[in-house]
This record gives structure tokens, sequence and C-alpha cells, in this order.
């Protein structure tokens, strides 16, 4: 487990098991508090474009030089449609409509849980619109770098894509 210092007193963390739970937990040495480690919320776009689906070339680690949906952690405050559209823009300089949701994909190994929608391209310019993008793409279904992509979900998330339309 990751943390060390209670976020609320700043004491010492130590892995046990709460009274009244059943898995360890980190808790703090000074006033009790429970310090849970849950999954962080990816968000994201299958972005389509003229039938073609939008994909950027990742320019930072996890999977730096391999192509993935435009996609990051949703921000506090934002629905996860915001952030998938926010994502979307800030990666490819992409305006998108979100037209439905396309599923929901759980990666363990990676504590992430990702939140993939389908939507259509209705503005801007394809371009690396920051440092986390080194090239934008878009590829018609035959042309998906399919050994190049970066995460399973991407894949499962075109995949499902391409079984739907």
């Amino acid at each position: 487990m990751s943390a060390r210092f209670c976020p609320h007193c700043g004491s010492a963390l130590h892995e046990r098991v709460p009274p009244g739970d059943s898995r360890p937990r980190l808790v703090c040495t000074g006033c009790g508090h429970v310090h849970y480690l849950n999954p962080k919320v990816v968000v994201g776009a299958v972005a389509v474009n003229d039938g073609r689906v939008v994909l950027i070339k990742r320019g930072i680690e996890p999977q730096k030089g391999k192509w993935g949906l435009p996609a990051g952690y949703l921000e506090l405050g934002e629905t996860l449609e915001a952030g998938a559209a926010r994502e979307t823009l800030e990666e490819t300089g992409l305006e998108i409509a979100i037209s439905r949701l396309l599923n929901l994909y759980t990666r363990v190994e990676a504590g992430v849980i990702n939140v993939l929608y389908l939507a259509d391209v209705i503005g801007g310019n394809p371009t690396p619109a920051s440092h986390e993008t080194l090239e934008v793409g878009q590829f018609l279904p035959d042309e998906i770098p399919w050994d190049e992509l970066a995460f399973p979900s991407h894949r499962w998330a075109l995949e499902e894509w391409l079984g739907n339309r």
C-alpha cells in the first residue's frame, strides 16, 4: 500500500484490519482514521470523425510512444461526460459530442475503472494539444494499429465499437 501518513492529522498509517472490517486497511496510529485506497476513474472517448477513429500517440508514461484513445483521470467537480470531452480536447485539439456510453472496463492490475463514451468529432483541428500527446491519428477500422495499442481497455473499447457499427 502506498500512503504513509494520515491526511487528517499527519500521524503514521499502519496496515491492519479495522474493527468490523474483513480486509487490511491503512489505519492512522494517531486519530484512527481509515485511509481507503480505491480505484481511480479514467474517462475517455472513442471519437469518430467521418468513419475514422481518433487515436493519440502517447507522450507520457505509461506506454509512451504507443497509441491510445484520448482519456485521463476524472477531475473533482466534473461529470463523466464533461471529463471525457475535456480529455479529448486537451489531448487532440478536437471537440466532441458524446452520443452514448460505450462501456465500463475494469483494469484491476492498474487500479482503474475506464468509462468510455462513443462520440462524434464536431470541431477543432487534430493536433497534439498537450505534452501528453506526440501525434494525433485518425484511422479507418482496417488501419487501427492493433499491435501498438497502449492499454487492453482501449483494445476492448475499439473491438466493441467495431462490433456495434
